[in-house]
């Protein structure tokens, strides 16, 4: 309900009678994220998780929520190491959800062009398994995105079958979650006129396939970057407007800057790109930040 002042209070209050509370932090987690608050989320999770131990229920999503700052931040490096020492499932208890490493190098591989190297494999075998059986929309959604950055399409068909079944009984997440699957293999096969083509439409309704706003921010920048690509200027700016109105955020500063030289407007671009580069370490070398540095020069 974007009551972030009310949340953080009584977050901050329960924090203080039970330190340990998993589903507070985690509330509080949401307040910074949706604030934009990075660097404050980045300072708070992990003496918190410290704390809390590698055996507690949230200790995965809670260190994809970490990771989620480190990425807004532009720290490449930090999500790495967190990756491989909290979140891929090698260092997980023998059930966990596989949706929180497979959103997280997703959104790697949407911001860069490409995961990286050596991250799919492990998901998609997982994904394999998991996706036989039909289980809740969200996770199904999850599995197929690694079904598809892996290039599984027989189990990813199987899959799409079992949404086509849903949907055609009336599971109006089922409804839903079949065109986003389609927008989302499309997406990792470089079509990206055709991603945003299947996802655009049903933009507003993706919510019904659960999860959390953070959770589900994974699909609507995945569209962001489709119609990127594609060329529809017109259309990203309208969304990233209405994004920056709600949360300053570097990522969303850098795609603007590319709308604006999509539109010929120059002297917007800097301005963007400038908030871009004044937010994300100067020392790091993944792809996004190369290319946004490129996109500075090019300007200047």
């Amino acid at each position: 309900m974007r009551r972030f002042a009310e949340a953080r209070r009584a977050a901050l209050r329960s924090l203080d009678r039970f330190p340990l509370g998993a589903f507070t932090s985690h509330a509080l987690a949401h307040v910074h994220y949706e604030l934009g608050e990075y660097a404050e989320g980045a300072g708070f999770m992990p003496g918190w998780l410290a704390r809390y131990g590698r055996d507690g229920g949230l200790h995965l999503h809670l260190s994809w929520h970490l990771a989620l700052f480190h990425l807004a931040q532009g720290e490449y490096a930090e999500v790495l190491r967190l990756y491989d020492a909290e979140i891929r499932p090698a260092v997980q208890p023998d059930w966990f959800a596989l949706f929180d490493p497979v959103s997280l190098v997703w959104r790697m591989q949407a911001f860069c062009g490409a995961a990286p190297q050596g991250l799919w494999p492990e998901l998609g075998r997982i994904a394999a398994q998991r996706a036989a059986p039909p289980g809740m929309i969200f996770a199904d959604l999850h599995h197929g995105m690694a079904l598809a950055a892996t290039g599984e399409l027989g189990a990813l068909d199987r899959l799409l079958e079992s949404f086509q079944a849903r949907a055609a009984r009336g599971h109006a997440a089922a409804e839903v979650a079949l065109p986003l699957m389609h927008g989302l293999l499309a997406f990792a096969q470089g079509d990206y006129a055709g991603a945003a083509d299947r996802i655009e439409p049903i933009e507003e309704r993706i919510y019904l396939v659960g999860g959390s706003k953070a959770q589900r921010e994974v699909f609507h920048d995945t569209l962001l970057e489709a119609l990127l690509r594609a060329g529809r200027f017109e259309a990203a700016e309208r969304r990233l407007r209405e994004r920056l109105d709600r949360r300053p955020a570097p990522r969303d500063f850098y795609r603007m800057a590319r709308v604006q030289v999509g539109l010929g407007v120059a002297d917007e671009a800097r301005t963007a790109i400038d908030r871009t580069l004044a937010a994300w370490p100067a020392s790091e070398s993944a792809a996004e930040l190369e290319a946004a540095r490129r996109l500075a020069q090019s300007l200047a």
